[in-house]
C-alpha cells in the first residue's frame, strides 16, 4: 500500500504495525531518517496495526499537517522502540 504523503509503500506486519517495504528518494520520510524495514505502530497516539490502519488515520490530514509517528526497528536484541518522529505531510 502507497502512502504518497510520506513517501512510502507499507505492508501490514502482523501483530506490530505498518512494515515500511520501499521509500521514495528525499521524501518526507526519507528526509526524517524512516528506513526500511521499521514498523509504524502510532499516529499521533492511535494504535496503527496494517497499512490499512496507516492509511485510514492519514487519508483526512492536509497537506502541511504536522503528525507524530512512532516506529520499532529490529535489532540483534529483537524488536526495539524508536523515539518519535514528527513528520510534516506532503499533498499527494
Amino acid at each position: 500500500m502507497t502512502i504518497p504523503s510520506l513517501g512510502i509503500v507499507v505492508a501490514t506486519r502482523v501483530n506490530l504495525g505498518a512494515e515500511i517495504v520501499g521509500i521514495a528518494r528525499e521524501s518526507r520520510a526519507d528526509q526524517a531518517g524512516l528506513r526500511v524495514g521499521y514498523v509504524i505502530h502510532s499516529v499521533d497516539g492511535k494504535e496503527i496495526r496494517s497499512a490499512p490502519e496507516l492509511s485510514a488515520a492519514l487519508a483526512d490530514r492536509a497537506a502541511g499537517s504536522r503528525i507524530r509517528l512512532r516506529y520499532m526497528f529490529q535489532s540483534y536484541l529483537g524488536w526495539m522502540p524508536a523515539e518519535e518522529k514528527v513528520l510534516t505531510l506532503k499533498a499527494n
